[in-house]
């Protein structure tokens, strides 16, 4: 159930085009909000996402070899393994189920 993004920013401008620039936002639930802002963020700072599907690929690559060694779980601490799995470069630590 997608609940609508409430928080609306109300700004005094004279630009038609901020105003419907605000509504739209009003109007989106909060997963859109979200990404139409990561999509502005990323491109005003040239930043290039990993695509999902490769990531669905490195993972299931992993899973595989996981699965050979009969291994149930992989936590990830390095930055760049939790990159290459995840797609985001955060001072985290990622745990891969097997299944």
């Amino acid at each position: 159930m997608a609940d609508k993004f409430v928080l609306c920013v109300l700004c005094v401008s004279s630009e038609k085009s901020e105003r419907m620039e605000n509504q739209q936002r009003c109007d989106m639930n909060h997963d859109e909000w979200v990404k139409s802002e990561l999509e502005a963020f990323s491109k005003a700072h040239g930043f290039i996402y990993t695509p999902l599907r490769e990531i669905e690929t490195r993972l299931g690559r992993l899973r595989k070899y996981m699965e050979e060694l009969e291994i149930e779980g992989i936590l990830a601490a390095e930055k760049m393994d939790c990159f290459y799995f995840s797609g985001t470069a955060q001072d985290a630590l990622l745990f891969i189920p097997w299944e």
